[in-house]
């Protein structure tokens, strides 16, 4: 039988109760908000001590920062997956929105910025940028195929273009949910798509 090793057992045991501080932190964000959430209130929820929770994150900040990057992580990995698909472009497309509107709207709650103070709403915005290059970039491999025909670089600007409406489109259907939460937004995007996607390439 294989063996864990003692330093593997630790690390295991490290990202468990890592694991637990996130969870614990992330239903009290949702619960009560970012601002009267409070490290003691996380390691009571974690049952651990308050200390054990420094020994994982320097600060409620870090608690938070680290919950943002791990949803955008989420979404840019599940992405990857729908690249490596055997799909047509369009299915691609479709399945790659989907995903990322019903991960945020999911995880929306837990990390609203309606509470956060200003200098860390801009480094939720800071990462949240560099994600959207990365989706950027994934959307665009998938659209290539569309964009058979024509100059090179006049392609890579149509396809580079379509990738950002694209985007954006998945921002405002975002929006709208905030708005009302009965938007039937999954028939609003195919509709989109029928009109955003070239028809003469479609597998």
């Amino acid at each position: 039988m294989h063996k864990i090793s003692r330093q593997n057992g630790e690390a295991i045991m490290d990202d468990q109760v890592k694991n637990a501080i996130l969870n614990a932190a992330m239903r009290l964000f949702q619960r009560f908000g970012y601002k009267k959430t409070t490290i003691e209130e996380i390691a009571r929820a974690a049952q651990i001590g308050k200390g054990t929770v420094y020994l994982h994150f320097a600060s409620k900040e870090e608690i938070f920062m680290t919950l943002v990057q791990n949803h955008l992580q989420e979404i840019t990995e599940e992405w990857i997956k729908i690249v490596s698909k055997k799909w047509p472009p369009d299915k691609k497309v479709s399945a790659m929105l989907r995903s990322c509107i019903s991960t945020t709207q999911r995880k929306k709650e837990e990390l609203s910025l309606a509470t956060l103070p200003t200098h860390l709403v801009q480094s939720v915005i800071e990462i949240a940028e560099s994600s959207r290059e990365q989706r950027l970039a994934l959307l665009s491999t998938v659209l290539d195929p569309l964009f058979a025909t024509g100059e090179d670089r006049s392609r890579a600007e149509s396809r580079n273009k379509l990738a950002e409406v694209l985007l954006e489109q998945a921002n405002n259907i975002l929006f709208r949910l905030d708005m009302d939460k009965n938007f039937c937004w999954e028939k609003f995007l195919d509709a989109s798509l029928e009109l955003l996607l070239p028809t003469s390439e479609k597998e």
